[in-house]
């Protein structure tokens, strides 16, 4: 098995490769306690994520279940939601995202920059599903770290609250004017029910619709194969 420091530099350096996930895959299927493995798998399921090798999410997600159920509440099973919820965003699942990812924000072992990634992964699972509501309740409680409590300028900037309320203004714009085409969207549908409802405007808009139908026909008519043929040998024949 890999190391911690080994498994992060492949995936840093690009070494990492899909015979890499293999070996480590194989070797975690042979441990029985997967206790003091558990940030092994951590970043192994980052590199699956980071090079989009979605063909190993599938059996590193059965270890991560399997080792979860013998496990009590503790900093270990907390990595083990981390690694869950980017195996399952590499696969493209949003109730499973949502899932573990509010299982790790409410573990009691969370840390600030894990947790930031977490609210903002589950931002854009809702994102996805059109729930922007609750995209946008989420995206506050990521930015409630920064306001609740800020961190020291000794932090790296990739860590930093800049980079959270850069990510925090960039997700709101899109998710604000979502929800605002969405919102659009029903009034529209609405208002095009009420009026379609009103039996006098079915009243009127009667002889339109009988109109329509005729002249749909006739385009039809007009532009098939057998139509066309018969016009063109009654034009030759003049």
């Amino acid at each position: 098995m890999y190391t911690v420091e080994e498994i992060k530099n492949k995936v840093k350096t690009g070494t990492w490769t899909k015979e890499d996930v293999a070996r480590c895959v194989e070797e975690l299927k042979q441990i029985s306690d997967f206790t003091v493995y558990t940030e092994e798998i951590y970043y192994i399921s980052y590199g699956i994520f980071a090079y989009n090798f979605r063909e190993y999410a599938y059996p590193l997600i059965e270890i991560c279940r399997e080792a979860g159920v013998h496990m009590e509440r503790s900093k270990e099973k907390s990595r083990l939601y981390l690694a869950l919820v980017r195996l399952y965003f590499c696969l493209g699942f949003p109730p499973k995202i949502v899932e573990y990812g509010l299982k790790y924000a409410n573990s009691g072992f969370t840390l600030r920059s894990p947790l930031k990634s977490v609210y903002n992964t589950i931002v854009a699972a809702f994102s996805d599903c059109g729930l922007f509501f609750e995209a946008d309740f989420y995206l506050e409680k990521m930015m409630d770290i920064s306001r609740l409590d800020p961190c020291d300028s000794s932090v790296d900037f990739w860590n930093s609250d800049t980079l959270n309320e850069l990510v925090y203004y960039d997700s709101k714009v899109y998710v604000s004017w979502e929800w605002e085409m969405l919102q659009v969207q029903s009034r529209r549908q609405r208002i095009c029910r009420r009026f379609l409802q009103n039996g006098r405007f079915l009243k009127m808009a009667e002889p339109f619709f009988c109109f329509r139908r005729s002249l749909r026909t006739c385009i039809f008519a007009f532009t098939s194969k057998k139509t066309r043929r018969s016009l063109r040998k009654n034009l030759t024949a003049i």
